[in-house]
């Protein structure tokens, strides 16, 4: 088949989107399934690039999963993605199978949302210099526990 039309993206909230998109325009047969694969996006330097082999944690280190993550549904148009990080580049390809194979993909980018971090301010350290007042410092949660700016 021919690669799926009209994909698009929208966000649920800060951990989900949703995928949608049309059958090919030339099916070529019948589209048995929709195969999906979809990676976190690393940024250096204003750059999206994928780490391959590499697993996705979140703010406690724990692996959400590995990297790409790839699922073959039943010939449905639209897919919710659940467990995303937050604050998170993703690509997303989905391509269209017949009992010959695979067709072409369509792919998208998109970001997560942006949340409140999943973490508390570390090394947070108290001095009082005088009676009246005392002076705080701190450093920021792990970037992967910022969820965004």
């Amino acid at each position: 088949p021919t690669e799926p039309q009209s994909c698009n993206s929208s966000t649920i909230n800060s951990t989900a989107v949703v995928l949608q998109w049309l059958e090919p325009s030339m099916p070529n047969g019948i589209i048995l399934n929709y195969h999906i694969e979809y990676t976190p996006l690393v940024s250096r330097s204003g750059i999206d690039y994928t780490v391959p082999g590499t697993e996705a944690l979140d703010c406690a280190g724990d692996v959400l999963h590995s990297i790409p993550v790839t699922m073959d549904l039943e010939p449905v148009l639209q897919l919710s993605v659940a467990q995303l990080l937050k604050a998170t580049n993703y690509s997303f390809m989905i391509t269209a199978s017949t009992h010959v194979g695979r067709g072409p993909s369509c792919s998208m980018t998109m970001q997560t949302a942006q949340d409140v971090p999943d973490a508390d301010p570390r090394s947070v350290t108290g001095v009082s210099p005088t009676s009246s007042s005392i002076a705080l410092a701190w450093e920021p949660p792990l970037e992967r526990c910022q969820n965004g700016e």
